[in-house]
């Protein structure tokens, strides 16, 4: 079963979800599913980053991982999580042009989820828009990130507010701009 596999190679993202987040199966259930169509639902390329709220948290989830090309690597739930291309991020970016920490995501509940460009050599943007190093940039649903070269299409899962298996369905697709 996909979702038990997803959970045994995930263990800090299941033991919150289980335990600090009072989960059960059904819920769970409902939480990853997004997740495990991600790959399905990328059309550009095989990469993907995808956001899901839970109430006051949240966590990130990609297949971008040097170490582990099989399967899908979860941040464990918070409200923040580093990107970069540092190996101590929890969103560990392998690109060349994305700096060692690059940016935040943050999580806040009812407002969503924000970007912050940390002062990266290579800038971030939003839909084109160069983000303003150190000041907290709105992420909606469908917008286009890009961090140095590297662009990342993000899609925001709320299970709780999503009413349709295809409402709660999202995924990010990640490519890297050619030179």
């Amino acid at each position: 079963d996909n979702l038990l596999c997803f959970l045994k190679h995930n263990p800090s993202l299941s033991s919150s979800l289980f335990s600090d987040l009072s989960q059960n199966i059904q819920d769970v259930t409902t939480i990853i599913e997004p997740v495990l169509a991600a790959s399905k639902r990328c059309q550009n390329t095989r990469y993907y980053i995808q956001a899901v709220s839970i109430g006051h948290t949240g966590f990130l989830a990609t297949n971008l991982n040097l170490q582990d090309r099989e399967g899908i690597r979860a941040t464990a739930t918070a409200s923040s999580w580093s990107v970069g291309r540092g190996s101590t991020c929890a969103l560990h970016m392998p690109d060349q042009s994305v700096s060692r920490c690059h940016a935040v995501i943050t999580h806040h509940a009812y407002a969503g989820f924000f970007l912050t460009d940390l002062g990266s050599k290579n800038g971030t943007w939003v839909n084109g828009t160069r983000v303003i190093s150190h000041s907290r940039q709105p992420l909606n649903d469908g917008d286009l990130i890009q961090l140095g070269m590297l662009k990342v299409e993000l899609f925001v899962s709320d299970p709780q507010q999503d009413s349709t298996p295809a409402a709660a369905v999202s995924r990010s697709c990640m490519t890297t701009s050619p030179n």
